[in-house]
């Protein structure tokens, strides 16, 4: 491991070799911890209490359908094949036996692939979530700790995207997904990476019209496209010298500075 160093006037990158820049909004996420994504976003449930409505979606039957569930429209993407809310036939109250994240129905996936849309703008995302290992039910299939990507879009462009690595997600407990922008966007595409048709199951979605408000300087890295995460980055100016780590979208932030020259420094991988 070294340091690459380059120099920043605002949060635009000047210089940095080996290293790509991420999107162009700055990104706060939330995971575990949705009192507070509540409070900071001032978000609000977008679905309600899902209801028992079985496999709203089926890539076999209607592969551009969409069921709209209050502010929210849900879709199949590239690699997903259905959507289901609540239980289908079954004689459990969910998909998952051991109550979904709140407290009611649940929504289940074949491949936990899909697109939301939003009614409008917002600037806040996030959905109740649960990772089973060792209470997976018997359809659940062979667990695995799933990264999951969110693209936030806006029309069709690429506002940012984050990810949230599966070692960090808890098993077995409800827990909560979410990321607040400063750049407003309308779609989110939501990809377990791993590939695997392992469920993991949903709760209510949430969706917040305030924006995500930085007064640092903040920055994303990427080494050959993939966010660096857990990376060492310090900051060097006039004053005290400043330290942080890269978030799960190899992001970091720091408080507002005077001036605007300063020297951002990053321990990564040597690029050859």
């Amino acid at each position: 491991m070294t340091y690459r160093t380059f120099i920043v006037v605002g949060a635009t990158v000047l210089s940095l070799a080996g290293f790509s820049t991420a999107q162009a909004a700055n990104l706060k996420t939330y995971l575990d911890n949705k009192a507070a994504f509540l409070a900071d976003t001032g978000a609000a449930s977008a679905t309600g209490v899902l209801p028992d409505a079985g496999r709203v979606l089926d890539v076999s039957i209607d592969p551009l359908g969409s069921y709209t569930l209050g502010s929210v429209t849900f879709a199949l993407t590239v690699g997903s094949d259905n959507v289901a809310v609540g239980a289908s036939g079954l004689a459990i109250p969910d998909w998952y036996p051991e109550g979904a994240p709140d407290g009611l129905n649940d929504i289940a996936l074949g491949f936990e692939r899909m697109q939301v849309s939003t009614s409008g703008p917002v600037y806040a995302f996030g959905f109740d979530f649960i990772e089973p290992d060792t209470t997976i039910p018997s359809w659940g299939g062979t667990p695995e700790e799933s990264t999951y990507e969110l693209l936030l879009f806006d029309g069709p462009a690429l506002v940012g995207q984050v990810q949230f690595l599966g070692t960090d997600t808890p098993n077995d407990v409800n827990t909560f997904l979410g990321v607040w922008s400063d750049t407003a966007f309308d779609r989110v595409l939501i990809n377990d990476l791993s590939g695997n048709d392992d469920d993991e199951y949903f709760g209510e979605f949430y969706t917040g019209t305030a924006a995500y408000v930085f007064s640092g300087i903040t920055g994303c890295v990427q080494v050959n496209g993939a966010p660096l995460v857990g990376a060492k980055v310090q900051k060097m100016q006039n004053g005290p010298l400043q330290k942080t780590t890269t978030d799960a979208a190899g992001c970091y932030g720091f408080s507002a500075v005077s001036g605007k020259k300063f020297k951002v420094q990053i321990q990564g991988p040597v690029i050859p």
